[in-house]
């Protein structure tokens, strides 16, 4: 009987290791003999997640407002720090009806408008990537202009949302509207007080100049009286009187310089005595329109208010005092051109668009996975425990 002889070591070191090799055949019994486990794995993952998409998933409502040069970029950037503190005061006075609340409350973050209200520029990143700054040339050929702004809200319903995004909008148009003539009512104000003054001072200074000037006037036909042989001898140099040498010229040289200076001092005195008048006027239009700015936050409410207080004081003036009609046709011509402005130049002409914030497809794809991941982990995981579990002798 022949000895069985010992395995080489050549032998030993190319024997396969059973433990560590992988059985395609027995991956595909486990999964031929499970597959319906791992269908309906993946089934109700998709199912839940379809679900979870219709209940939980947000709309997002977006609507156009065209920028016919309402506002500009500079001016953009002003109005998302101030539109903020704007709908603050709303709130505090309660300026809102009761579904409006919740999306202003919204509005107050300075946030919510540079990632909700996205300008669309008439000169795109892109073209500007190469710029290192926009040349003056290019801010007057409207390279900096705003096309339109995109405004978006974002709610648990598809009626929400569409709700929230007219609500930003509206504010939007009147809020700026509200700004501009906020803007134009504090400037006359400072008008008003700095002006005012101002040429009043003038005035007293010119009318004592003026009272000097018509008293030299006189001693100087006083003595053309008393030396009638003083008088210029053909053609006249005339020089200034502040000149010392002034004195020594004829007397009717030094007369007409002195009317002429009368007069250029009169026609001074009535320029600034018109605008004075005109001054006044708008005295009379600022002091109803700040408490009206300090209570109407409605920018194209507070414009037809503001023109009512325009046409109230048309009919008082007299219709043949040109420095009031002035004044009334200046302040009519600014609050028609901020209406205008805000109410056609900033308008939305398409009904807001409100789709899913979330797409359906990578919703299912992704519940789909996780129910057939989570299926298989429950059929691996006896498998598992099994062969941890040390066998009997």
């Amino acid at each position: 009987m022949m000895k069985k002889s010992a395995p080489t070591d050549m032998q030993t070191q190319t024997t396969p290791d059973n433990d560590d090799s992988i059985d395609l055949l027995a991956i595909f019994d486990f999964l031929t003999q499970r597959w319906k486990q791992l269908a309906m794995g993946a089934g109700g993952g998709l199912v839940v997640a379809v679900l979870g998409w219709f209940a939980l998933v947000n709309y997002q409502a977006q609507v156009v407002l065209v920028n016919q040069g309402a506002i500009s970029f500079v001016g953009w950037k002003s109005y998302t720090q101030s539109l903020p503190l704007l709908a603050g005061q709303v709130l505090q006075a309660e300026q809102f009806k009761p579904d409006e609340k919740n999306q202003i409350e919204r509005m107050v973050q300075t946030q919510w408008w540079s990632q909700n209200v996205k300008p669309t520029l008439l000169l795109s990143k892109a073209d500007t990537k190469d710029l290192a700054s926009v040349s003056k040339a290019m801010t007057d050929n409207g390279s900096d202009n705003i096309v339109n702004f995109v405004v978006s809200a974002t709610a648990s319903s598809k009626d929400r949302a569409e709700q929230d995004v007219a609500i930003a909008t509206r504010f939007m148009q009147q809020g700026v509207a509200y700004l501009s003539l906020q803007n134009m009512v504090s400037n006359y104000e400072a008008q008003v007080l700095n002006t005012e003054s101002e040429l009043r001072a003038r005035i007293t200074q010119v009318r004592i100049e003026l009272k000097f000037l018509q008293e030299r006037a006189k001693n100087l036909e006083n003595l053309q009286r008393r030396f009638p042989g003083n008088s210029a001898v053909g053609s006249q140099q005339v020089v200034d009187l502040a000149d010392s040498n002034a004195k020594y010229m004829p007397i009717s040289t030094q007369l007409v310089a002195v009317q002429s200076d009368i007069n250029a001092n009169e026609e001074q005195l009535t320029r600034m005595q018109d605008q004075l008048a005109r001054i006044q006027v708008t005295r009379d239009f600022v002091t109803p329109a700040l408490p009206l700015v300090a209570k109407e936050f409605n920018g194209l409410a507070l414009v037809d208010q503001l023109l009512a207080i325009e046409a109230d004081l048309r009919k008082k003036a007299p219709a043949e005092d040109s420095n009031a009609q002035q004044a009334l046709n200046t302040l009519q011509a600014q609050l028609i051109s901020t209406k205008t402005f805000f109410s056609k130049g900033l308008e939305s002409r398409l009904a807001p668009s409100v789709r899913k914030t979330f797409g359906m497809i990578p919703a299912a794809a992704i519940g789909l996975f996780l129910g057939l991941l989570l299926a298989l982990a429950w059929a691996v995981w006896p498998l598992l425990m099994q062969r941890r579990t040390p066998t009997s002798a």
